[in-house]
C-alpha cells in the first residue's frame, strides 16, 4: 500500500510515521514486522501495533537515597504532540494516526461512513496512492465476531475481578491470522 503524507496538516505526526517506515526511530523501531490488529469491517483496519515490549526501554537511575532504580521508558508516550486538522474523516483509504501522539498504531479507512465519531481519538495524516485492492483484502479477513453471551461472561468476569474478561474482550474483531506489515519504507517526493 503505498501512502501520501499530509505533513502540512500533521507534521509531527507524519514526521513520526515517516520514521518508523523507515527503522529510523528510537533505538531502530519499525513497522516492519508489526500486525495488523483490528478489523472494523466497511470502517477501519487497525495496523503497527509492535511486539510485546519492542517500545519499552529500562533504564536505571539513582534516587535520591543513592539506590539504584529501574523505570521502564515507552518511546510511543515521547510521540506526543499538539497535532490537530479539520480534515473529515468520511472515506475508504484514509490514514489515521492518534491525536496527541502517545502511539505508535494507525488506522487506514476501509470503507465509506460517518467518521466523527472518530475525530475525537485520530486525525488524518495521509491517504491512499494505491492499493486498495489489498486494503479490501485486510479489509476482508475473518475476525473474532463479538456475541451477545461473551459478551454476558465478560461483564460477569469484570464484575468479579477475572482478569479472563480482558483478554476475552480484547479478543473481539481480532484477525483470525496473524497478518504482519513484511517491509515499509518512506520515500521523499
Amino acid at each position: 500500500i503505498e501512502l501520501a503524507l499530509f505533513g502540512k496538516a500533521a507534521p509531527t505526526s507524519t514526521g513520526v510515521f515517516v520514521k518508523m517506515c523507515n527503522g529510523s526511530y528510537r533505538d531502530g523501531l519499525s513497522y516492519s514486522g508489526s500486525q495488523v490488529f483490528r478489523v472494523f469491517k466497511d470502517r477501519v483496519v487497525l495496523l503497527g501495533r509492535l511486539a510485546k515490549g519492542a517500545a519499552v526501554k529500562t533504564e536505571n537511575y539513582i534516587d535520591q537515597t543513592g539506590r539504584v532504580r529501574t523505570r521502564k521508558l515507552n518511546a510511543a508516550e515521547q510521540t506526543a504532540n499538539s497535532d490537530s486538522n479539520g480534515i473529515a474523516i468520511n472515506k475508504p483509504g484514509l490514514l489515521l494516526v492518534r491525536k496527541g501522539g502517545g502511539s505508535f498504531e494507525f488506522a487506514l479507512t476501509s470503507g465509506n461512513f460517518d467518521g466523527s465519531s472518530l475525530s475525537s481519538e485520530y486525525i488524518v495524516a495521509g491517504q491512499v496512492l494505491s492499493g486498495m485492492p489489498t486494503l479490501a483484502r485486510l479489509n476482508a479477513l475473518p475476525v473474532n465476531q463479538p456475541t451477545s453471551y461473551k459478551s454476558s461472561f465478560v461483564s460477569a468476569g469484570k464484575i468479579i475481578g477475572d482478569k479472563r474478561a480482558t483478554a476475552a474482550e480484547d479478543d473481539v474483531n481480532k484477525p483470525l491470522q496473524k497478518v504482519v506489515v513484511s517491509r515499509c519504507s518512506a520515500a521523499e517526493l
